[in-house]
């Protein structure tokens, strides 16, 4: 009777060590860095994985519980915030995301705990903030000797892509924008007639600078 309690022990003792269905006592819990994937656009695609590790001996059995609580804070505001109770695979790793999260005026601060019975771990990552949209240079000419077909260019940074431009006069001059680029392409012949028009870049977000742009014609 006595072998028969203390073998019951053991079993008792594996069970609590290596999972199977429940939450793990033993070994280690570790959350490993959050991947931030940049998706352009103003966004990131954000996850990780958390792994339960058995004791030393002890053999890691699949649907380990394993929960997790995912926090986003902006500007010391709480934005979002998730959980869920996960199953671990055959190796005891759960995947925690992917999530998308958009950029904003301010940093976005992640943090996600993982937890099983007693073990705890954390990672945090950060999103950076939606810089200003700017554009260089903020004013361009042709001389009066620009032919139609004569182009100057204006690179855009910041803000969020994809760009988009409109001339105010675009019988006289055309905007085009690849990428970051802005191409200007002058329609007139040249001429001593001096004059100015403007370009507008707007972002996806509807924020908008102004490119002065002088000409002939």
């Amino acid at each position: 009777m006595l072998k028969r309690f203390i073998f019951m022990v053991f079993g008792l003792a594996l069970l609590a060590g290596c999972g199977s269905g429940s939450g793990a006592t033993n070994g280690t819990l570790t959350v490993n860095p959050i991947t931030a994937t940049d998706l352009t656009g103003g966004a990131y695609s954000v996850m990780t994985t958390a792994v339960y590790t058995p004791a030393s001996g002890a053999t890691v059995l699949p649907n380990t519980e394993i929960s997790y609580t995912a926090t986003f804070v902006s500007n010391n505001t709480v934005i979002d915030s998730r959980s869920a109770k996960l199953s671990s695979d055959a190796t005891g790793t759960v995947t925690i995301g992917p999530w998308k999260v958009t950029q904003l005026a301010y940093p976005v601060d992640i943090t996600i705990t993982a937890t099983t019975g007693g073990l705890s771990s954390t990672q945090i990552a950060r999103i950076p903030a939606v810089s200003p949209m700017t554009v260089t240079p903020q004013a361009v000419s042709f001389v009066s000797t620009s032919t139609a077909g004569a182009a100057l260019t204006v690179a855009v940074s910041g803000g969020i892509s994809p760009y988009a431009v409109s001339s105010a006069t675009p019988a006289d001059i055309s905007a085009t924008i690849s990428g970051t680029t802005v191409t200007l392409t002058k329609l007139t012949a040249s001429g001593v007639t001096q004059t100015t028009t403007t370009v507008t870049v707007t972002d996806a977000n509807g924020n908008q600078q102004t490119v002065n742009v002088g000409y002939y014609k």
